[in-house]
């Protein structure tokens, strides 16, 4: 939805609140996850390819980063870095280079999967260095950690079914 795209940070139960706050409308029925988790998160990690793309191109829209914090998203655009569309990989690198740190990376969404790892781990291993501030939607603990075992998880739940987007 236009909200979590503009408020990446944000849980889809956040978005519904205003939604009835603001225009009276009802909350649907939310999973624990859709409660408390980042729906651009939940995305990056689980979407399908075009989820994937949509958010990715969001987290390096400047309005997006004025409306929510960007320091948790670098981990989760590095994994997208090593994703199995190429599209996918070329938005990703295209929007981690808008947020600060990470503006001279240097990437090639069509190398080796091997260059492609080696990328991914240094954006994660910079990030580690920054020490986020914490955020829980985001599965990002107290002292500014990743909780690998969270995002380790969500990412296993990935749909890589196969898929072709018209424009």
């Amino acid at each position: 939805n236009a909200c979590n795209l503009c408020h990446l940070d944000r849980s889809l139960a956040w978005t519904a609140a205003k939604l009835q706050e603001w225009y009276s409308q009802p909350s649907p029925a939310m999973s624990q996850e859709q409660t408390n988790v980042s729906s651009a998160a939940l995305l990056l990690l689980t979407g399908d390819a075009g989820q994937r793309a949509v958010v990715a191109w969001n987290a390096g829209w400047s309005a997006a980063h004025a409306a929510s914090a960007t320091d948790w998203l670098p981990p989760y655009l590095a994994q997208l870095l090593v994703d199995p569309y190429s599209v996918v990989r070329y938005i990703a690198a295209r929007s981690l280079k808008t947020l600060p740190g990470h503006g001279g990376l240097d990437y090639d969404f069509i190398s080796h999967p091997a260059r492609r790892e080696e990328a991914r781990s240094k954006v994660r291993a910079f990030w580690q260095t920054q020490k986020a501030a914490e955020r829980p939607a985001a599965f990002v603990r107290p002292g500014g950690d990743l909780d690998e075992v969270e995002f380790g998880r969500l990412l296993q739940r990935r749909n890589d079914r196969q898929m072709e987007l018209l424009e």
